[in-house]
């Protein structure tokens, strides 16, 4: 008869720990004699939603826009899964699995909503230009394929019924929707939300916070920039807090409420929606 030692039943009761996906060392961003990040350092677990709040100008979409390439830091790494973005273009991050989307939505308004869905569906495309142009019949097949992951986005953000809609004609809240229904297109590993809340009513916000949530649910990684601090606090694992391009506080939402640095870095920018 096999006996189990207790340390070894303390070890198959543990929980799995999560893994990195993405990790951010260090990381410097120098404009002229600013210094819009100093040496931000943090880690996005596997299946988290993290949320990056801070004062204007704290350098929170500064931070973003190094992780999707649009800037190279000056210093310091950004890896995904350990393997390191920095020098890559935003469409080479978009390939290895960072989705994002911006403050200002930007659809293709004369374009119906399910093709703003497809387009995002390139980055994962095999056709030639040539195949497409002839209308090949594998050109054709992954033509259809793209359709049917569409519709099947547009059915999981809550809007199936607006596929041939035009996106200019959507409402401003159902505008953001298709824009994470295109970010999610191209298959990522995580998904950057960029003020997603901004200017929505509270019914949109309600959908969108539901929708992030069904998002985490099915195994997606989320990041999001978001001034809305009630919706943070509900919403995210962890929080990151920047205050003048600095890594201020990082921890449990709960804990961040009360942490006097937090605290103090929002005094005059509505302290109070912190706790």
């Amino acid at each position: 008869m096999s006996v189990t030692l207790p340390d070894e039943q303390t070890r198959q009761a543990a929980p799995p720990r999560a893994e990195t996906l993405l990790s951010v060392e260090n990381v410097d961003m120098v404009f002229g004699g600013l210094k819009a990040l100093n040496e931000v350092t943090t880690q996005i677990l596997h299946g988290q939603i993290k949320g990056i709040i801070g004062p204007n100008g704290a350098g929170k979409s500064t931070l973003f826009n190094v992780v999707t390439g649009i800037y190279t830091p000056t210093n310091g790494d950004v890896c995904l899964n350990a393997e390191s973005l920095v020098g890559l273009k935003p469409n080479e991050i978009a390939e290895r699995g960072i989705a994002r989307t911006f403050q200002t939505i930007r659809l293709f308004g004369d374009m119906s909503v399910l093709e703003n869905v497809m387009v995002g569906q390139h980055v994962r495309t095999r056709t030639t230009f040539l195949a497409a142009a002839l209308r090949l019949p594998a050109a054709r097949r992954e033509e259809r394929a793209m359709r049917e992951r569409a519709h099947e986005l547009l059915a999981l953000c809550g809007i199936p019924d607006k596929a041939d809609t035009l996106a200019g004609n959507l409402p401003f809240g159902q505008q953001r929707i298709v824009e994470i229904a295109r970010a999610l297109a191209t298959d990522p590993k995580l998904l950057v939300l960029d003020e997603p809340a901004s200017g929505l009513t509270g019914v949109e916000r309600d959908e969108l916070v539901a929708l992030i949530r069904r998002l985490r649910d099915d195994g997606m990684t989320i990041v999001l920039v978001e001034h809305d601090m009630q919706l943070v606090m509900n919403l995210v694992d962890e929080v990151l807090v920047l205050d003048y391009g600095r890594a201020i506080a990082e921890g449990p939402p709960d804990q961040i409420k009360t942490d006097p640095a937090v605290i103090a870095a929002y005094l005059g920018e509505d302290a109070g929606s912190l706790v």
